[in-house]
């Protein structure tokens, strides 16, 4: 933040009266950019103050430092001494760039919550396999929501395997197969039977399972082909997904993996009602 010598200097005497107030005007335009004080080379300067050879000193016209804070400091702290400094009353000061709000992920991070943004996606998810445009929580509500022992023990089984296992092993439309969606049906069903969910969970990621044919390779098939990257398709995939999962865990076929809200539906509420088995 240095300046250039100006024809606006002039010698000054200044006390520690003067310092001070062009500290507290100084802390008191916190929209400005100024310079900050080095508390360790105050305190060194303090100890030469009579033997300084007229300190640079640059502010604003209203007094915020933009040059020679560590000399006021100093000066500040002295009592009833006097010191000849170059002022250039004539400076300028940048505005701050401003501060953006926090995202709703770092808000939730602040909070304490690890791998935030795959969790609030999951818990959107969630949200969507449940009713129809869910009310978006705000952070507080959020980071009780995402702290929750059960939501947080069926998230760290199912992340195990995803983290594990390496993305080349899903096949075909890999990132669709790993995507936070797919993950989140399965989170869904995971209090149902935790064992065999999350074995389900690991052979789907691996390549274990073929496409069509049985509920889990109509999952997979689903996955790779449904309209799962828009928020109109996440219901209808989760409902999919509930009705799947559900045929899987109980050996029932499916002969078609269709959207059918109301077998959809119950197959949530059923997964929700088994909530407190893990």
């Amino acid at each position: 933040m240095g300046t250039s010598k100006t024809s606006n200097e002039k010698t000054e005497k200044l006390n520690s009266v003067d310092a001070m107030q062009l500290i507290f005007a100084t802390a008191n335009a916190p929209g400005l950019e100024h310079q900050r004080i080095d508390p360790v080379r105050a305190k060194e300067l303090s100890k030469t103050l009579g033997a300084w050879n007229k300190p640079r000193v640059v502010t604003t016209p209203r007094g915020v430092i933009i040059e020679g804070a560590d000399y006021l400091a100093a000066l500040a702290v002295s009592e009833g001494k006097e010191v000849e400094v170059l002022m250039d009353r004539t400076g300028r000061a940048n505005r701050r760039a401003r501060r953006e709000p926090s995202t709703l992920i770092e808000s939730l991070e602040r909070a304490g919550i690890t791998n935030a943004a795959f969790k609030l996606a999951v818990w959107r998810c969630l949200g969507e396999a449940k009713e129809n445009n869910p009310v978006e929580d705000g952070p507080r509500v959020l980071v009780d929501k995402l702290s929750e022992p059960h939501f947080l023990k069926a998230f760290e089984a199912l992340h195990a395997p995803y983290e594990l296992i390496q993305a080349r092993a899903a096949g075909p439309k890999a990132s669709r197969v790993r995507s936070k969606i797919a993950f989140s049906a399965f989170l869904l069903a995971y209090h149902s039977n935790p064992k065999k969910v999350v074995e389900m969970y690991s052979s789907f990621l691996s390549g274990k399972v073929e496409e069509g044919g049985s509920p889990l390779g109509k999952l997979l098939h689903a996955v790779r082909t449904d309209n799962i990257n828009t928020g109109s398709g996440r219901r209808p995939f989760m409902l999919k997904a509930a009705i799947l999962l559900r045929a899987a865990l109980t050996g029932d076929t499916v002969g078609r993996a269709a959207v059918d809200v109301e077998r959809g539906q119950k197959a949530v509420q059923i997964f929700a009602h088994q909530l407190g088995n893990a």
